[in-house]
């Protein structure tokens, strides 16, 4: 079954929200996020990052927030296809809080 949606709908927030679909980020998605984190602020990164889910309020300078615009775009990019969308925002928002802890704002502990 296709959690793909018709394209006279419009994809919106709450949409995203009750869609079943969870997304994952693998090992691999990890270990490139991962790339340039220096050796002493990644221990426990790797395991916080698999587990990570979308939040939906997220307010990120780097990337990663949902709103009205960036779903439009995305939806505009993966043809209303959810899974894309949601495994987008995903890698952005784990994206942005590893850009975070490499500028020292955050910690592993704080994601």
């Amino acid at each position: 079954m296709s959690n793909k949606r018709k394209c006279e709908d419009d994809l919106s927030l709450e949409n995203l929200k009750n869609n079943s679909y969870v997304p994952r980020l693998s090992q691999e998605d990890v270990n490139k996020i991962m790339t340039y984190v220096q050796e002493d602020r990644r221990n426990g990164l790797a395991e916080k990052l698999l587990n990570l889910k979308i939040d939906y309020e997220f307010d990120n300078e780097f990337g990663g927030v949902v709103s009205d615009k960036k779903i439009s775009q995305l939806s505009a990019m993966y043809r209303d296809d959810i899974d894309k969308i949601k495994d987008h925002i995903l890698y952005e928002q784990a994206d942005a809080l590893v850009i975070y802890i490499k500028k020292g704002y955050i910690t592993i502990e704080d994601i």
